[in-house]
């Protein structure tokens, strides 16, 4: 089914962008790159007019076809009502397309659209050496967003419920500039910076009898990056595990880093069963994602959090939650057949705390302590794994199929630290996977700190019994020596025969 949206688009014309390194900067012949690099990318790019006005060019009917291998028809179709292109004395040429441009998929059962919007934009474009440069300014660029779907759940009375959904994200201010650079691997590098990056979501879901909506302002962004394409496979085509190998075997890579101020967020829920209002405030934060052959990296780290929770359904008012400084990072080898990769994770949160009025809720003589807890996990290694082979596999319905294989674990630091209590440790192992099955071999420590009073204190507020209470206090007896006031150790110990001790006595 064919589906036309009038309008026009910076995001689409900085995505043409790819492909047109080689042009001259003339306005034909930017025109000319543009349809090449939608031909590389998998998209049909034509005007139903070309006019020529002086040193300008005036493409009237711009349309942007993205077609599927699996169907010849055209998927989705976006006509640009018109973009003016000028060349300038000083070699450039000014981009100035139509406000807007709407793209619509699906029918009106199941379907979506997509508005793209700026206000006062152009894009200026330069060329030096066959790398062409994108530069873009505006007041505001916008996006608007809605789904509509039949509801996986039905109305009470039986009947097909609607699910609708609509979201519009805007950056005011927007500085962004993208350069394409022609070599063995096509690669665009982006930068962009805007004042305020803003959303707002809301849904309805007619079968669930739910509806929620979310805004959210954001200061300040920054976002740096480049992604490097694959020789000769377009995106359209990545289709498959195998495209994908293919690809990221020809080099194709992705790389993004960002920061970002302050924000502000808001989310409401309503259901019948658990209605919730939060608001929450962040500090400036950073973000980075890297992706290709080697594997995937990403990074996330912020200056610390405030969210505040409102709900019918609790006894006080509100439920605020405060975190300090804070870190994630997840890092996995995709092609690591051959040659081990890394992998790697970290989890860090520190000074958490909860209002008194919470826990009043479990506290309410304050008998626990109420410093704020922490918590450090960092660990890291080696292993051989092939993600998009063993994908590959399963879908051809292959049972034999490598298992990942870890080699080695480093584990360096470990915190635990809420209501007085505190486990630390750390460890290495290596593995052995002759068998099939890794045997690890390594030591482990672990030290545990106010374990005991912690027990005392939880049977007092009445958490836990006075029986479950004597379970846990056998198993650390069984598991750690004490070595000094409320302070219990313990000493893992894997061996390569497949031996298990703790504390120097056998487990397995």
């Amino acid at each position: 089914m064919k589906h036309v949206a009038h309008g026009a688009s910076m995001a689409v014309l900085i995505c043409l962008a790819g492909g047109s390194a080689e042009a001259a900067i003339t306005a034909d012949q930017l025109w000319a790159a543009w349809q090449d690099a939608g031909a590389q990318a998998g998209l049909s790019v034509t005007a139903e007019a070309q006019a020529r006005e002086g040193t300008s060019l005036r493409l009237s009917g711009v349309t942007v076809s993205v077609t599927t291998p699996d169907d010849p028809a055209t998927a989705v179709e976006a006509v640009i009502e018109e973009i003016l292109l000028t060349e300038g004395a000083d070699g450039t040429v000014t981009v100035v397309p139509s406000p807007e441009l709407a793209i619509a998929s699906g029918d009106e059962v199941n379907g979506g659209s997509v508005t793209l919007r700026h206000l006062g934009g152009s894009i200026v474009v330069t060329e030096a050496l066959g790398v062409l440069s994108y530069d873009m300014t505006a007041e505001e660029v916008a996006a608007d967003i809605a789904i509509s779907a039949v509801s996986m759940l039905p109305k009470a009375d039986g009947t097909e419920a609607r699910a609708d959904y609509a979201t519009t994200v805007s950056m005011t201010d927007p500085v962004i500039r993208v350069t394409d650079t022609p070599d063995v691997n096509r690669t665009l590098a982006f930068d962009v910076a805007a004042a305020a990056l803003t959303y707002a979501v809301e849904s309805l879901d007619e079968g669930a009898a739910t509806s929620s909506v979310q805004t959210s302002t954001t200061e300040d962004l920054k976002v740096t990056g480049s992604f490097a394409a694959a020789k000769t496979l377009a995106m359209a085509e990545l289709t498959t595990p195998e495209a994908w190998t293919t690809a990221f075997s020809e080099g194709m890579a992705l790389t993004i880093n960002a920061t970002q101020g302050a924000s502000t967020s808001t989310a409401k829920e309503e259901n019948a069963f658990a209605p919730m209002e939060l608001t929450a405030t962040s500090l400036p934060g950073s973000f980075s994602f890297a992706l290709s052959k080697d594997g995937y990296d990403l990074h996330a780290a912020g200056e610390g959090i405030k969210a505040v929770f409102q709900t019918p359904d609790l006894p006080v008012q509100e439920v605020t939650v405060g975190i300090g400084p804070l870190e994630i990072a997840l890092a996995m080898p995709i092609m690591a057949a051959a040659a081990p990769g890394n992998f790697g994770l970290t989890l860090k949160l520190a000074d958490v705390v909860v209002n008194d009025e919470a826990w009043g809720l479990i506290d309410p003589g304050a008998v626990l302590p109420r410093d704020p807890a922490q918590l450090s996990l960092v660990a890291s290694g080696t292993m051989l794994i092939d993600i998009l082979a063993m994908m590959s596999a399963e879908s051809a319905g292959m049972t034999e199929i490598a298992p990942p294989q870890p080699l080695t674990l480093d584990l360096p630091e470990l915190m635990v630290s809420a209501a007085g209590a505190m486990l630390t440790g750390s460890g290495a192992f290596t593995f052995d996977n002759a068998t099939g099955t890794p045997v690890p071999a390594g030591t482990a420590d672990l030290t545990l700190t106010g374990g005991n009073a912690l027990i005392d204190r939880l049977i007092s507020v009445g958490v836990l019994t006075e029986e479950d209470a004597g379970g846990a206090r056998m198993m650390m007896a069984m598991f750690m020596n004490a070595t000094g006031d409320d302070v219990l150790t313990s000493k893992i110990e894997a061996k390569a025969d497949g031996s298990i001790s703790v504390n120097g006595q056998r487990v397995q």
